[in-house]
């Protein structure tokens, strides 16, 4: 069906009430126009114009849903889930798929949430510790879990390392040991391959579907401080360490940069390129994100502007063409690539570093090593709420609905004491907190009154639509 004259004018004035002769009529119903309209803003972008019915109804809800859950997000209408493990002792890593959720504790244990519904049942993943039936109090503190639709990796202080299969079986599809403590862990987006950073060397593991797994061994030449897959390609990973950042692939590695009286502090992957926030000691300090063409190796530019260390950067996440940076001055960057080389937009909000940021077409959400969680408005320029912990907050990762937000303790709390309390106990856990922008908590005992629907209410903390005291009369 082409876009004929009649149509091109019907899409500039569809949204008006308006009279209309029958074979205008006949137009405005139409299935195919209805279900471009649908992809073209997102919408099922799967399916055929065969396989729904009324595909103008279906419009007018999706986009009434967008409406409502980003007005929830504005205004922190939601439900909050606090997903606890009270025997696991100190959170330690948090990774998510999807609707999953996996995290580590300081006592060895890892636990998986499915919160794509409330009666999911959560589920203890077997480690290599308990198949080997050893004692619960010689079990290694988890450091790191990842986590993609094919495979979730944990790795362990002792140099342990287990895979299993994401969603499958509770039992590790493999387990791999190391003499050297293992500093970092990356998984491959879409396909079940692993890689572990222990010292100077870098190991990747792939897998197939006869689960055989292939082991492919790079040397860097000094300590692995970052690691990272190329978005897209389980072939080539990112690695960092104190003289240079190297990508491995094909068995070999090669020299993205060199770190000639500079430091690596943060590196982030995401299409098709490569960030590294990059600290240049000497005379004149410099603190810059560089950026780089991952299948080409090439060097693009620099984004400049930041004031101290870039301590977080989101690549992946962030829409085409824009990038966000955390700062160890508290402030967050917006950059459009597009529009030059130094921030659009500078947000603050935290008294502290920031730990984790990402971002989407109208929102950037924030968190700082002072606890504080912050969602900004890009094009309001200002701050729409906060929430606060008193732990920093390691782990922010949303979609559309979801937020996921993890305050790992920056000591790892013994939970032998005999002479601490209780509730003293569990607030140094750490906290896995889940919000539900979709779901709207409505108090049945409230009167009508209270129920306005003003689009901007006053009392959003009590889920009260007023912006005047008798709005519904």
């Amino acid at each position: 069906m082409e876009d004929t004259k009649e149509l091109k004018v019907f899409r500039k004035t569809w949204r008006k009430e308006v009279s209309v002769s029958k074979s205008w009529r006949a137009l405005a119903e139409d299935e195919l126009l209805w279900c471009r309209q649908c992809q073209k803003h997102g919408y099922y972008t799967e399916s055929s114009v065969l396989d729904i019915s009324n595909w103008k109804a279906v419009f007018r809800e999706s986009r009434r849903e967008e409406q409502t859950l980003k007005h929830n997000w504005k205004n922190r209408v939601g439900k909050l889930q606090q997903l606890q493990y009270s025997i696991g002792g100190v959170l330690r890593a948090v990774a998510t798929c999807q609707n999953l959720i996996v995290a580590g504790y300081s006592t060895g244990y890892v636990k998986l949430w499915d919160i794509s519904t409330d009666d999911s049942p959560d589920i203890i993943i077997e480690t290599s510790h308990d198949a080997l039936g050893l004692p619960d109090d010689t079990a290694s503190p988890v450091q790191h879990v990842a986590m993609n639709p094919s495979i979730t990796a944990a790795a362990f202080a002792n140099g342990t390392l287990d895979v299993w299969r994401t969603g499958g079986s509770h039992s590790p599809l493999f387990t791999s040991s190391s003499s050297e403590p293992i500093s970092g862990v990356a998984v491959a987006h879409n396909k079940p391959v692993v890689a572990v950073a222990t010292g100077s060397r870098v190991k990747k593991f792939a897998g197939d579907r006869s689960q055989a797994w292939t082991l492919t061994v790079f040397d860097t030449g000094s300590r692995v401080s970052f690691l990272e897959f190329v978005d897209g390609d389980a072939r080539v990973g990112v690695a960092s360490n104190a003289t240079e950042v190297v990508t491995f692939g094909d068995g070999q590695t090669t020299q993205l940069h060199a770190l000639l009286h500079q430091t690596c502090t943060c590196i982030a992957t995401g299409h098709g390129m490569v960030a590294c926030g990059v600290t240049e000691r000497g005379y004149c300090e410099q603190h810059q994100v560089k950026l780089f063409l991952a299948d080409q190796e090439r060097f693009l530019y620099n984004l400049s502007g930041h004031q101290w260390d870039v301590t977080c950067v989101n690549l992946r996440l962030s829409p085409e063409n824009c990038l966000v940076s955390g700062c160890r001055d508290s402030k967050v960057r917006l950059f459009d690539l597009r529009a030059g080389h130094g921030p659009v937009v500078t947000f603050q909000g935290h008294a502290a570093p920031v730990s984790t940021v990402q971002c989407d077409e109208w929102k950037i959400v924030g968190g700082g090593t002072d606890g504080m969680l912050v969602v900004w408005d890009q094009r309001m320029k200002a701050k729409l709420w906060e929430m606060h912990n008193r732990h920093p907050v390691r782990f922010a990762q949303f979609e559309k609905q979801m937020l996921v937000t993890a305050h790992v303790p920056d000591d790892a709390f013994s939970d032998d004491a005999e002479d601490v309390e209780m509730v003293a106990l569990r607030q140094n856990m750490g906290c896995l907190l889940v919000y539900d922008f979709s779901i709207e908590q409505l108090r049945d005992d409230l009167p009508d009154v209270c129920l306005s629907t003003y689009r901007e209410p006053e009392g959003f903390n009590y889920n009260i639509g007023l912006a005047m005291p008798y709005g519904a009369l």
